[in-house]
């Protein structure tokens, strides 16, 4: 149960950096995935867990491939 607790949270991490880095918005990122931003604050806190489709939006929004961003939460998680 930890292991899936740390890449949750790995996961959550790793979104809220690249939206810093890219200075891209919460509420942005909300309005382009379709997720409530209620949905959105808890995924990014670590709460609860990202849906798969939810994260291909994602890396969509941040123009990132998958790959790439599964490389980075690994790293840090």
């Amino acid at each position: 149960m930890e292991r899936h607790t740390g890449r949750r949270t790995a996961i959550a991490a790793e979104v809220r950096a690249e939206l810093a880095r890219q200075r891209k918005t919460k509420k942005s990122l909300a309005e382009a995935t379709g997720i409530s931003p209620y949905t959105l604050t808890r995924r990014l806190a670590g709460e609860k867990p990202f849906l798969a489709e939810e994260l291909q939006d994602i890396v969509v929004f941040l123009e990132l491939p998958m790959q790439d961003f599964l490389d980075r939460v690994e790293a840090h998680a």
